[in-house]
């Protein structure tokens, strides 16, 4: 979660997945941005893109993590 009162709970933006009909084994929930932006990471091969989206708190969170 983003820290502040505009992050939303992780288990929240899980459910609303859930109710859109996205596939519960295909969720997964981290920490915190950095978590999971290293899952990421090691999920992807050398010529995969990573898109960070959603609050512009998220996204900063990303890009100073970048490497």
């Amino acid at each position: 979660r983003v820290p502040g009162p505009r992050g939303a709970e992780a288990a929240a933006l899980r459910g609303a997945l859930i109710n859109a009909g996205i596939n519960a084994s295909a969720i997964r929930v981290f920490g915190d941005v950095g978590e999971a932006l290293s899952a990421a990471r090691e999920s992807a091969d050398e010529a995969d893109r990573i898109v960070v989206f959603g609050s512009f708190l998220t996204v900063a969170a990303a890009l100073g993590l970048k490497e």
